[in-house]
């Protein structure tokens, strides 16, 4: 077979035949002997067809193309996806190859154009090998470990952060259960001590005095601060009511009142100031300092009968009527004392009344109960106006 060289020595282009045993070839120009496998291009005698072969000087670092058959599987017809084509153009380089020794088939390169220049439908996507099938899973494998570490560490330490505050806070209770022992000793302490000195007579006796005398002084003190309070009051409104019939005599001189008397009529330690002359009888009051008039008619007779009263004889001819009743002090006035005997009488006709019950009686039981009061009444003694 005739195989083309070009001689390292001078660079002279030669043709040898060589057969498959012939190891070296001489250069026709320069006599410089070569190895015979460093062939240029191949002649093939039968088909008179060059093939043209890249020398492997070259390109030395580069790897000869896997010679794997292509798998004889149909291109698979689906829409390529909307996104760009990952593929570099193929070079425009004869196929690396070792020279052909003997009738050693020279495979062609499937493609024999760029990836440029075929349609996008006729496109056939990557087929992953076994290598990337196992690193994918290995790579998804190692990011689900990790995942789970991390929540794994996650969890941990959500668990030690409760596990902290459990302990915290058994550490307040058990700081509170502490406190509330210790006050509880104390109070046992303190209950103890005063039960061991609660049966002493002694302590008893002197506390029990102390107390009465405590007692004692506070409620003399108050008495006499009361007392003292209300003796200043009485005083005070007697001298008002005094001083009110003093300017009442000043305003009515004919009524020539020189004299006065100072009596109690309701028993409440309040006197009243009484006033009379040949007609009328007047009485003033007081209460917080204030004196008022509250009592002025003409009276018959008047007398005051220790424990029983102020006792009024009225008379009035023109109308034939008149009473003779007890009085009682009713705030500003005085009024009948319905829970004594009163009685009256009008154009001949006689009454009693008691309790608010009214009984008839005679002219004799009038005038004699009448009688019976007037000889039995207190002296008083009069005051100068």
């Amino acid at each position: 077979m005739r195989f083309e060289y070009i001689c390292h020595n001078c660079n002279h282009r030669f043709t040898s035949v060589v057969n498959a045993t012939q190891q070296h070839v001489v250069c026709p120009l320069c006599q410089q002997t070569m190895t015979a496998s460093n062939i240029d291009m191949v002649v093939d005698d039968s088909e008179n067809q060059n093939v043209n072969m890249h020398s492997t000087v070259n390109q030395p670092q580069q790897r000869p193309v896997q010679a794997r058959p292509v798998q004889a599987r149909p291109v698979q017809a689906r829409p390529v996806q909307a996104r760009p084509v990952q593929a570099r153009p193929v070079q425009a380089q004869p196929v690396q190859a070792q020279p052909i020794l003997g009738d050693t088939k020279v495979e062609t390169p499937l493609m024999s154009q760029t990836t440029s220049d075929i349609p996008l439908n006729d496109i056939v996507e990557p087929v992953e090998s076994d290598v990337e099938k196992t690193a994918m899973t290995e790579m998804l494998q190692e990011k689900s470990v990790a995942e789970e570490e991390q929540d794994t560490t996650s969890l941990q330490m959500s668990f030690n952060k409760a596990l902290l505050e459990s302990v915290e806070e058994d550490k307040e209770d058990d700081e509170h259960i502490e406190i509330a022992d210790e006050l509880k000793e104390a109070m046992d302490d303190t209950y103890e001590g005063v039960s061991k000195r609660r049966f002493n007579p002694v302590l008893i006796i002197v506390l029990a005095v102390v107390a009465a005398l405590f007692v004692g002084v506070y409620f003399l003190f108050m008495s006499k601060d009361e007392s003292a309070e209300k003796t200043e009051m009485l005083v005070k409104n007697e001298k008002a009511a005094v001083q009110a019939l003093k300017e009442f005599s000043q305003d009515n001189p004919d009524m020539n009142i020189t004299q006065y008397f100072m009596l109690d009529l309701d028993q409440d330690g309040q006197k009243e100031v009484i006033a009379n002359n040949d007609k009328n009888l007047i009485v003033f009051g007081a209460e917080d300092g204030a004196a008022s008039l509250i009592y002025k008619k003409p009276v018959f007779e008047w007398v005051y009968l220790r424990g029983k009263g102020l006792f009024v004889v009225n008379t009035d001819e023109a109308q034939k009527k008149g009473s003779a009743v007890w009085l009682i002090k009713a705030k500003y006035t005085l009024v009948e004392d319905a829970h004594q005997e009163n009685y009256h009488f009008s154009n001949g006709a006689y009454t009693k009344l008691l309790n608010g019950k009214e009984t008839k009686v005679s002219e004799d039981d009038y005038y004699g109960f009448v009688n019976t009061i007037i000889k039995n009444y207190t002296k008083l003694t009069p005051l100068k106006l």
